[in-house]
């Protein structure tokens, strides 16, 4: 067994970027939400009393396009300015964008990785 070292955890927990071919759109270089993104977005879930609110879930797709797909340059492409021309667009158009960034996020979570590498062997 390893002991977890600083310089360990720094190196595995990299952000990583990849490019993806997504139907409609081509090549879509997609980013991992960093811890500061994640932290800010669960913040928005809720208001100053606790509740839920129920504007943000139902741009929760918008968000994660928002987060993560990249410009060539590892830049994002959209920020929240954008999120109103987003809610805009075709859902059933957005769909396979939506699906690459979720299907992305699953391959660089190495537990469900595994997970799928234990489920296609059995």
């Amino acid at each position: 067994m390893t002991t977890l070292t600083r310089e360990a955890l720094f190196n595995s927990a990299k952000i990583e970027t990849e490019k993806v071919e997504v139907a409609e759109f081509g090549s879509v270089l997609l980013r991992q939400q960093s811890e500061l993104m994640r932290l800010r977005r669960e913040s928005q879930l809720f208001d100053s009393r606790g509740n839920l609110v129920a504007k943000h879930q139902e741009r929760r797709r918008v968000y994660t396009i928002i987060d993560q797909v990249m410009n060539e340059d590892a830049t994002p492409m959209f920020s929240d300015a954008d999120v109103d021309d987003l809610l805009g667009l075709c859902s059933k158009k957005l769909d396979p964008l939506y699906v690459a960034i979720q299907e992305f996020n699953y391959r660089a979570d190495p537990k469900k990785t595994e997970e799928l590498n234990d489920s296609e062997s059995s």
